[in-house]
């Protein structure tokens, strides 16, 4: 009798032993928080603009006709400079000019100018201001 007590005292040892430690562990862990998922962007690709080579004819008026010129338009942010950016190649490791830039937008919303090193032709990437 005594050792039929011994053996269901040491399982109900192991047992309880095992929810006890269960638990412990449990109530250390840090809690996890559980959040719905983020939904995923499509990045906004914007190409370069098409560039005329030829300008305008100047419009021929009298200076009295001339009033005030008219303000040019403030710059978008879409718009290509007129000359080209620059952007650090890692093949000539110096800054570069790049040919066919185009400004991108990535998913997490910053300002991205991709293209090709003027001199070596490697494919060259630059963060850029977002105005």
């Amino acid at each position: 009798m005594r050792r039929v007590f011994k053996w269901f005292a040491f399982l109900f040892g192991l047992v309880g032993g095992w929810f006890l430690f269960k638990w412990l562990w449990e109530s250390w862990q840090p809690q996890q928080i559980v959040s719905a998922p983020m939904p995923t962007v499509e990045p906004e690709r914007i190409e370069p603009l098409e560039t005329s080579t030829t300008s305008p004819a100047p419009p021929t008026s009298t200076p009295a006709e001339q009033t005030s010129p008219a303000p040019e338009p403030a710059p978008s942010p879409q718009t290509l400079p007129e000359e080209a950016p620059l952007a650090y190649c890692v093949r000539c490791r110096k800054k570069q000019p790049v040919n066919n830039p185009v400004y991108e937008t990535t998913p997490k919303g910053r300002r991205r100018l991709r293209g090709t090193c003027a001199v070596c032709g490697a494919k060259v990437s630059q963060f850029v201001k977002s105005t």
